[in-house]
């Protein structure tokens, strides 16, 4: 694995605007879980504007300021004559296996834990008890990396040979966002699902493949797991697919935009008729992305792949032609164009932003039928099966009390029952094949049928998308590099530089905050 730079998550200032966009874009469901919390915890107005957000930093910072290692710290402190009176904790430390600790970046799985673990007493945000065992949070910022060396250190410590850490000082149990997998699986700090955690093969062959694939070392043993799994939509207008295509039904819809070249044929027809096949520049940039068939880095030197370039190109010629609305991911004009007054055909987006953030997004800021497209909008698969990262759980070396980390990783990511629960209750679609297939049959279809949608029941789209996902191959560098690459890529459609001098400034930037890696050019 490269050096790793946690601490440098951000490209120069100068790049403007267009930084905060790619960052926005390239969240690891940090976004992703973020809508679905408000059936967890009875804050939905609250988690919604969290989701709006976009990062798994902005949820840190959304729902917890000041919610830090200290907090956590106080809150098992505090509270420990709380869990006393309750009969199962103690007010001095605890010996080996009473306490276990889970370190995480904002609150989305400790909602899920605290709602869906059996026997889960919360005593208060940080700290609850199960099956006598007191359970301690910490929650670090995500920002500038904190999160990364928090772990980094304190994992380092618990697993070096002469280390000898304190209970309270153990990580038994983390959360990473995705992105962030390719830092850990390979670290030596992650424990091996089925060879150190005893998590048969059967318990985890009916979750997603790609969720295992992602979470999988460099040996191909799985070190994490995930109970979330957010297919990547299309989402579109019902009543400007009729005007310019004929027809509004999803199927047909589909076939007419099927690939990237009948996407690219569909778009012009959308201008003719005085629409935008999109709002923005960089809103294409994630299904392209996952299309990907080569890892941003080999042997150190860092690749644009073909579908990326691919997307340069399409990008560049829908800003040229008017083909879409020259906004930025996530701005107020973006958001505008989501309602009845927009003018835009579709948008590419996580499953879950459907059911939380467009349903307060679409109405406009008037309550009327010009500025109201609920119920206007469908979804398919669009032109390329994606997803949206997810959050993973990851069992940490040298944790005391093995046997809870098993149980927790099995009861909330190969539990069938767990997960077909959450979907019903968050309408978060979760990482189980044959719990998401049964929920897709027709005799479950008026339980997901949604009136943002007209109606339409989105359950089968996803598991088909779910199932059949391609995730190009990560690197530890793959977010940062993506971050980048769309900084540089909208200085070019812009007009403030070359198409060359834009790819020249990215990897230049790129070695220079990662001086082990280089261009093409140096091969």
């Amino acid at each position: 694995m490269g050096k790793w730079n946690g601490g440098k998550r951000v490209w120069p200032v100068l790049m403007g605007i267009c930084l905060l966009t790619a960052a926005v874009l390239n969240t690891g469901c940090g976004a992703s879980q973020q809508g679905a919390q408000g059936g967890a915890d009875g804050t939905g107005t609250a988690v919604e504007q969290e989701a709006d957000q976009g990062t798994a930093q902005g949820a840190d910072q959304g729902t917890a300021q000041g919610a830090d290692q200290g907090t956590a710290q106080e809150a098992d402190q505090g509270t420990a004559q709380e869990a006393d009176t309750a009969g199962q904790g103690q007010d001095t430390a605890a010996p080996q296996g009473e306490v276990l600790h889970i370190y995480c970046f904002n609150d989305i799985f400790r909602n899920r834990m605290q709602v869906y673990y059996p026997g889960y007493k919360k005593l208060n945000s940080y700290m609850g008890m199960a099956g006598g065992t007191k359970i301690v949070w910490h929650q670090i910022s995500a920002e500038d990396g904190d999160y990364r060396d928090v772990l980094r250190e304190k994992l380092e410590a618990q697993t070096a040979e002469s280390g000898q850490t304190e209970s309270e000082d153990r990580i038994d149990l983390f959360v990473l966002d995705e992105q962030d997998l390719p830092l850990f699986t390979d670290s030596g700090y992650a424990l091996d699902l089925t060879a150190d955690l005893g998590i048969a093969e059967e318990e985890l062959a009916d979750q997603f493949p790609f969720t295992r694939e992602l979470a999988r070392d460099s040996g191909g043993a799985q070190r994490a797991a995930t109970w979330q799994v957010i297919p990547g939509v299309f989402v579109y207008r019902r009543s400007i697919a009729e005007q310019v295509l004929g027809t509004e039904e999803p199927d047909e819809v589909q076939e007419r935009i099927s690939d990237w070249e009948r996407f690219a044929e569909a778009a012009p027809m959308m201008t003719a008729q005085g629409y935008y096949m999109l709002s923005g520049y960089l809103d294409a940039y994630k299904a392209c992305a996952d299309a990907s068939d080569t890892p941003w880095v080999t042997d150190n030197v860092i690749h644009i792949s073909d579908s990326l370039d691919e997307w340069m190109t399409m990008a560049n010629d829908f800003t040229n032609h008017a083909l879409h609305n020259q906004t930025d991911l996530r701005s107020e004009e973006w958001y505008r164009d989501q309602t009845g007054e927009g003018k835009v055909f579709g948008f590419f987006i996580p499953a879950w932003n459907i059911h939380y953030t467009m349903q307060n997004t679409v109405t406009g800021e008037e309550d009327n039928d010009e500025d109201n497209a609920y119920g206007d909008y469908a979804v398919c698969m669009g032109p390329s099966s994606y997803h949206w990262e997810s959050l993973y759980l990851v069992g940490a070396k040298g944790t005391d009390n093995p046997e809870m980390v098993a149980d927790i990783l099995r009861t909330m990511t190969c539990n069938k029952d767990v997960m077909q629960k959450m979907t019903a209750e968050l309408m978060e679609f979760t990482n189980s094949v044959s719990g998401m297939e049964e929920l897709a049959q027709p005799d479950k279809e008026d339980l997901f049928r949604q009136d943002l949608l007209g109606g339409q029941n989105p359950m089968p789209l996803y598991v088909e998308i779910a199932k059949n996902l391609h995730v190009r191959p990560a690197t530890p560098y793959d977010t940062d590099l993506d971050t980048g690459f769309q900084v540089c890529a909208r200085e070019f459609f812009t007009g403030k530089m070359t198409r060359p001098s834009a790819i020249e400034y990215f990897y230049k930037v790129a070695e220079q905050r990662h001086p082990e890696l280089s261009g093409p050019e140096a091969e």
